[in-house]
């Protein structure tokens, strides 16, 4: 489940920036029980990326981050 407490903090708000290929797992009861909001947009410009870069930072904020082999992407 993408949008539990241990992901996104009540009224938090996730934001993928650019394609997702897969589905993303999510009960609305998750969503509306705890004011939390997905939402989406195309990539944005290098400013736009370095605003988010740096509030990412300000706030300890960290990435989710999973390896595949080459094999795995086939």
């Amino acid at each position: 489940m993408v949008c539990t407490d241990r992901h996104l903090a009540p009224r938090g708000r996730l934001h993928f920036v650019g394609v997702v290929p897969e589905a993303v797992p999510v009960t609305v009861f998750d969503l509306i029980g705890a004011q939390r909001s997905i939402a989406g947009s195309p990539t944005g410009s290098t400013v736009t990326i370095a605003e988010m870069l740096q509030f990412a930072t300000r706030h300890k904020i960290a990435p989710q981050v999973e390896h595949f082999s080459a094999q795995q992407g086939q």
